[in-house]
């Protein structure tokens, strides 16, 4: 029973903040990325889609945690589109991001062809097949979802599915097929494909630092907004791998030998889940000179433009003082 309120206690004071500011967080980050100056690059495509998704999982577990503690009455249709948006934008979360890292790793594999292979319309329809992937996975949360009684972690509202004949082949699926496709699409490929192809990027990019230290500076300037694009990239992938890798482990043990204990660990350890959703992208682009300079502008309520028209207004009208200083 302690542990029980204990549990009570860490998602109303701990998750459910978490959730609040992280909502936040992601709304300011989508704001910058939908700035006139960032919408075309194909990168800021695959971070406003991972901050919209971010916010909507934290929002949508905010208002379950909320639904569970008798806030307002849970009804059939909320039970299902909370569990089906869960789950829809958890996992569209995730494929976005490894496509992002997939195409980076072609743009710095294949840096003259990466030109012609890459293009904002596709990817939107990258992202567009990846969400209808995810919506296949998890329609079946639309339909077999709905409300019980449980007082499992004290909680006295669930939402789970129901099953008249246990001996379906749809209760096969989801008590036995799903949970793994779940760990799967969430935690074990991404795990390992985003520290593949992460790796390989740092190699590439290593083998290529001695050819760019014989170039021209002019040709470093050209290429440093391509670096800062890299380094958010790599922020955020390495962000996921410190995030997901004990989640990965903990579902693995579930898995393979559940028990009580591990549930409950792995319950506590869902706080690194919130956390990697609330400030991924935000940290991400702190890397980025080019970035911080849109935040601070769309804090400021201004534009690059204006920024960089005033600032050469105030030289031009320097520079015409000092002339008529000579003059004099």
């Amino acid at each position: 029973m302690e542990m029980s309120r204990f549990s009570t206690v860490i998602k109303q004071y701990v998750h459910m903040p978490i959730q609040l500011f992280g909502c936040l967080v992601n709304l300011f980050t989508l704001r910058v990325l939908l700035r006139k100056q960032l919408r075309s690059k194909t990168t800021c495509v695959y971070l406003a889609t991972i901050a919209t998704c971010d916010a909507v999982v934290l929002f949508e577990q905010f208002v379950y945690i909320a639904n569970q503690v008798h806030l307002w009455s849970a009804q059939k249709w909320s039970c299902r589109m909370i569990q089906f948006t869960f789950y829809f934008t958890l996992h569209s979360s995730v494929l976005v991001l490894v496509a992002m890292t997939t195409e980076k790793y072609v743009s710095v594999r294949f840096p003259l062809k990466a030109s012609l292979w890459i293009s904002r319309k596709r990817t939107g329809l990258v992202i567009v097949l990846l969400l209808i992937v995810s919506f296949l996975v998890n329609g079946h949360n639309l339909i077999f979802r709905d409300v019980g009684i449980s007082f499992y972690d004290n909680v006295t509202v669930s939402c789970d599915y129901k099953f008249v004949d246990k001996t379906t082949t749809y209760y096969f699926f989801v008590t036995q097929v799903y949970t793994w496709i779940d760990s799967v699409l969430y935690c074990f490929a991404p795990f390992l494909i985003v520290a593949t192809l992460n790796a390989m990027i740092v190699i590439t990019l290593l083998r290529e630092a001695k050819i760019k230290r014989s170039l021209s500076q002019n040709r470093e300037h050209a290429t440093s907004q391509e670096a800062q694009i890299t380094r958010v990239l790599l922020a955020l992938t390495t962000m996921f791998l410190l995030m997901t890798g004990p989640l990965a482990v903990l579902l693995t043990v579930r898995r393979i030998a559940p028990s009580d204990t591990v549930s409950k660990v792995f319950r506590y350890f869902t706080v690194l889940q919130y956390l990697y959703h609330s400030l991924n992208t935000l940290i991400s682009m702190c890397c980025s000179a080019q970035f911080r300079t849109h935040m601070k502008a769309t804090v400021c309520c201004a534009t690059v433009e204006q920024e960089r028209s005033a600032s050469a207004s105030k030289s031009v009208s320097n520079r015409q003082s000092e002339a008529m200083d000579n003059v004099v």
